[in-house]
């Protein structure tokens, strides 16, 4: 269970039935903690303390008023044992732009498989799947890489995009996320001091 701040002036301390969580000072970028170890059953107690003044206000000197407080929204949510933290997608192109290769690497927690697919106007292009085999809390690095035969091109006049879809099994075969991500396979360098595309 994790609590998001997405934005408070100038920072804050965070307490849940009393026990201390943790203590924020970026203004105008979200906040997130975990609240699991400090959770009793029943009705629990949070505290948020805000400082209108801190050893960043300095930095924050912006032209705009400064009115100190909880200025975005706040929100729970709840994430699965299996859990994917971050994808990571860097499509390559060969040399002769007959081949390309996708490699994706996940920051993964939890045991299970992650199904790999990667489609082309809903046509299945390429497909695979990862054991999952960390603890829960414990974030490690899954990578798996795909070659793909006679990729289309991506450019600002042909803007072919493939889907790529990732998907998440807890140990029992049920799905727990779904996560899905546009993938587009261009070279883009410098030749000869000239910018180039493909």
């Amino acid at each position: 269970i994790c609590i998001s701040f997405q934005g408070v002036e100038s920072g804050f301390a965070l307490w849940l039935n009393g026990q201390y969580v943790g203590y924020s000072e970026n203004s105008f970028d979200p906040a997130e903690f975990e609240l699991t170890p400090y959770l009793k059953e029943g009705e629990n107690k949070l505290a948020v303390r805000v400082w209108k003044w801190t050893a960043s206000s300095w930095c924050e000197d912006q032209d705009f008023f400064r009115f100190s407080g909880i200025f975005r929204s706040v929100y729970l949510y709840m994430l699965p044992e299996v859990h994917v933290w971050d994808v990571k997608i860097v499509p390559t192109l060969s040399e002769d732009f007959e081949n390309g290769n996708l490699e994706i690497t996940t920051l993964t927690c939890g045991k299970g498989t992650i199904k790999y697919c990667l489609a082309e106007d809903g046509e299945e292009v390429v497909s695979g799947e990862a054991v999952l085999a960390g603890d829960v809390g414990d974030a490690e690095a899954c990578v798996v890489s795909f070659p793909v035969a006679e990729p289309k091109l991506w450019s600002a006049e042909e803007p072919n995009l493939y889907k790529l879809c990732v998907e998440v099994y807890n140990e029992k075969g049920v799905m727990v996320e779904v996560i899905t991500q546009n993938v587009g396979f261009r070279r883009f360098e410098m030749l000869n001091g000239i910018m180039t595309l493909n």
